[in-house]
């Protein structure tokens, strides 16, 4: 990957069995994801179900007619600018002028048989359930806020990886203020951490704008690992209700699913609407959990999950050169030299 700058540095994805698909990459710096991004499609080492004379890559994505800068400044100024709708839709980053014509079509459906083999989770398998509540504060600025906190770019200062592996975080220490507060959030580092091992529901709990209980509908998408959506549905979650309806449905992976709005309106800080997951925590490190509506993430609506504690961290990825956990650090590379490039993975 190479950067504005001049910068050079590599990434080193290990693919697992059952991971291909589709998916893309992109950067999560401001408002870059809108243009900094690309499809990235996983084959299966497995011949295909079916045949095919050729593939083809479709790629959607918004356009904005403004700058990164002043749809940032406008939505963190006071007073609050909204960014506007997309201007566009983009197909493999291309569109054309809107016209008059009219048309019709429907979704696609695509039938697949159940994997009898798959390793849902069940209730009993559940170590922990997390809530986390959803909803707009506005005051002289509008930010979203998670269990009554936002997460934005400068916060935190220093990466939580690279104070795990200097040392700095104390990923122990987080997961016990954790538990002990009941909920599973530790509002010193804006984290939820998890042991490895664990099988965690998480609960997307909507509620109403705190001054006039507006609502929104938000695509939240996980990093780290796929996750079972075991549902959705209007007011508050009910996990007696859900286990029985999961008794006739089959969860499958996702890593983003949607968290619907039932009305426009309700009662300020009202619980109106939901959306759960379950995850198995195997996979130690730090992981963004976020609304992928960027204007939102931008004004606060998105978490961090810890998985693992600092032994976890340490044995999955070995040490590492120091150059990596300074900004700039020697590790990137540059016009100069290559960078340094530890291999992981044989």
């Amino acid at each position: 990957m190479a950067d504005s700058c001049g910068s050079l540095f590599d990434y080193e994805v290990k693919l697992e069995i059952g991971t291909a698909g589709t998916y893309f990459y992109h950067s999560h710096v401001g408002f870059q994801a809108v243009t900094a991004k690309g499809p990235l499609i996983v084959d299966s080492n497995d011949d295909p179900p079916f045949r095919y004379h050729q593939e083809r890559t479709i790629m959607l994505s918004d356009f904005f007619n403004e700058t990164d800068k002043k749809i940032i400044d406008g939505l963190t100024s006071s007073p609050f600018k909204w960014s506007g709708e997309t201007s566009a839709i983009l197909v493999n980053g291309q569109s054309h002028q809107a016209t008059n014509s009219t048309g019709s079509c429907q979704l696609a459906s695509i039938c697949i048989e159940p994997d009898h083999h798959h390793a849902f989770p069940t209730l009993n398998e559940v170590t922990r359930r997390i809530k986390i509540d959803v909803h707009q504060n506005v005051s002289d600025h509008v930010i979203w806020l998670q269990n009554g906190y936002d997460w934005v770019q400068s916060f935190p200062q220093s990466p939580y990886l690279v104070d795990i592996y200097t040392g700095m975080l104390d990923t122990d220490g987080v997961y016990r203020r954790a538990i002990s507060q009941g909920h599973g959030f530790d509002n010193i580092t804006r984290t939820f951490p998890a042991q490895i091992g664990e099988v965690l529901e998480i609960v997307w709990q909507n509620q109403g704008t705190f001054s006039n209980g507006g609502l929104d509908a938000r695509p939240f998408h996980a990093h780290g690992r796929h996750f079972y959506d075991i549902g959705g549905g209007d007011g508050e979650y009910n996990a007696t209700a859900n286990e029985e309806r999961l008794k006739s449905s089959g969860p499958v992976q996702r890593d983003t699913s949607m968290l619907y709005r039932y009305r426009e309106k309700t009662t300020p800080l009202a619980p109106s609407g939901w959306r759960a997951w379950r995850v198995r925590v195997t996979e130690a490190g730090v992981w963004m959990f976020h609304c992928h509506v960027l204007q939102h993430m931008v004004m606060g609506m998105q978490t961090v999950f810890i998985f693992g504690n600092r032994n976890d961290v340490m044995a999955q990825s070995d040490p590492v050169d120091a150059g990596y956990l300074t900004y700039g650090g020697s590790a990137y590379g540059n016009t100069t030299h290559s960078p340094v490039v530890r291999h992981y993975f044989d």
